[in-house]
């Protein structure tokens, strides 16, 4: 069993449903922020997105027998976690359109996972496979 320390914050329901209105991830999203605003080190980001690929992965395997769809959405969230935090680690230029943009996007995930694989020489899975792969059998 993986232990995180987490903090629970509360989102008015008004900004939640706005943000599920628009397919954006309040954990995600709030990580970013936080980065930026906190102007965080890699190391501290990575960290980051790395508690919150574990936690993901968690959820993911606990869910597998009960509810395969939402399985795999919770590990494909700790695959796109492990992305943005190996990212972080080697300092890919990718990050520079992240901050400017204030949030990940696939187009993004997809840049990061070749940087990853071009910089350590082991083939890391394209993110934007993984999702068409996903929104083939309708997982959004």
């Amino acid at each position: 069993m993986i232990s995180i320390n987490v903090e629970t914050v509360a989102v008015p329901a008004a900004i939640i449903r706005e943000l599920r209105n628009r397919g954006i991830d309040a954990e995600s999203l709030m990580v970013e922020l936080l980065v930026r605003v906190l102007n965080l080190d890699p190391k501290t980001t990575a960290q980051a997105h790395v508690e919150l690929a574990l936690r993901f992965l968690e959820e993911g395997r606990g869910l597998v027998n009960k509810d395969p769809v939402q399985a795999s959405e919770k590990l494909y969230k700790a695959a796109e976690e492990s992305v943005k935090a190996a990212a972080s680690c080697l300092s890919l230029d990718v990050l520079r359109q992240v901050e400017d943009k204030g949030m990940w996007t696939v187009a993004e995930l997809d840049k990061a996972a070749r940087g990853i694989s071009n910089k350590s020489g082991e083939l890391v899975p394209s993110s934007l496979g993984y999702r068409v792969g996903a929104s083939r059998v309708g997982v959004s």
